[in-house]
């Protein structure tokens, strides 16, 4: 057998896993096929009349010679509609439904079958009311997937006679949204044309958002570690980009000169000798706090000495000269002299070279 057809429009074949998608295509359909078959579903097949020659206030069948042309058209519309009913269903659901004597009987019997008595469809009104009260997002998920669970859940209630106003359903789909949305949500929720929104509308803001967001990420949240430090050490310190490896100029403040180092991150790879780079010591004992407050900020960065800071007996790269304080430590690069140490309070060593108890 041939399925029927409207238009190029085939009859939906039944769909026990998703009925209530089925139903309503079904519906559609048959309005689309012609509008009084949604008479007979509600109503029965029709069956003339006429007025009861022994009681004019009553009416009685009329007998079929005496039916006109339009009468016998509405008829045989019952037989269509039950064509088309047997044409959707499977095989299992066809011995269901064929003894029924008309279109209204299959058609009601496919819905006993399929949602239960009136007790069974109030009670599972009732659970999916429960489900919509307790809707919340899933983990890790995202605004599109949490708008088709809840639309999927409004549509299953609406078929059943619950609906809710829109700014009811807007309000419940932003107050379920992940917690990094609320911001945006918060910003939805105090537009003043929120309650005559459509939920579409609002999914199609937070959606947006989401996507922003989510191409932030991309942007920032995937670079490396040195990629970021650099990019902080330019809006920390008024700073100009001086190498590929984050060798930069810094501009004292307080003087005109320039202050030039290379500030390099510490991966466990730095070439030359460690005396070629500042102390924390060193730094914060600097007349210029800037080097001492980046160092602070990133502990993986290591800050390169001025060339030609080095002591007098200097003779390879990473020596440190033999001066000593006045109270006997070695000066190295630097003159002790003017730093105090942070143990004794004694000037002309750092607290990592003192000799008295910690």
């Amino acid at each position: 057998m041939s399925s029927q057809k409207v238009g190029s429009i085939k009859v939906p074949k039944f769909d026990k896993e998703n009925y209530n998608l089925w139903k309503k295509k079904m519906i559609l359909y048959l309005k689309a096929a012609n509008p009084d078959y949604m008479e007979i579903l509600n109503d029965g097949p029709h069956i003339p009349e006429m007025v009861d020659p022994d009681n004019e206030r009553r009416t009685i069948p009329k007998p079929k010679s005496e039916w006109t042309v339009k009468e016998n058209e509405l008829v045989t519309l019952d037989d269509s509609l039950q064509l088309i009913l047997i044409d959707a269903m499977d095989s299992d659901m066809c011995h269901q439904i064929l003894v029924c004597e008309s279109g209204k009987h299959m058609w009601d019997t496919i819905k006993l079958l399929m949602e239960g008595t009136e007790d069974v469809r109030e009670n599972h009104l009732d659970m999916l009311t429960t489900q919509y009260e307790a809707f919340r997002s899933l983990p890790g998920e995202g605004v599109t997937s949490v708008y088709e669970r809840l639309n999927r859940l409004l549509n299953e209630m609406s078929l059943h006679g619950k609906k809710y106003a829109q700014h009811e359903i807007n309000r419940k789909f932003l107050l379920t949204l992940p917690s990094h949305l609320d911001n945006k949500a918060e910003t939805v929720c105090e537009r003043v044309d929120f309650k005559t929104m459509k939920p579409e509308k609002v999914y199609g803001r937070m959606k947006t958002h989401e996507m922003e967001l989510d191409q932030k990420r991309i942007i920032y949240g995937n670079k490396s570690s040195d990629a970021k430090n650099a990019e902080l050490l330019r809006t920390t310190a008024p700073v100009a980009s001086k190498h590929e490896d984050l060798d930069i100029t810094v501009e004292k403040a307080k003087s005109q000169t320039n202050v030039l180092f290379e500030a390099e991150v510490d991966d466990g790879n730095l070439t030359g000798d460690p005396s070629d780079y500042y102390t924390m010591e060193e730094l914060k004992q600097m007349e210029d706090p800037t080097m001492a407050n980046l160092a602070g900020m990133f502990s993986n960065m290591r800050f390169r000495r001025k060339k030609g800071f080095r002591g007098a007996g200097s003779s390879s790269r990473g020596q440190r000269s033999n001066s000593y304080s006045s109270s006997g430590y070695k000066t190295g690069m630097v003159d002790r002299n003017k730093f105090k140490c942070y143990n004794c309070a004694e000037v002309g060593h750092f607290a990592s070279e003192c000799r008295k108890p910690q």
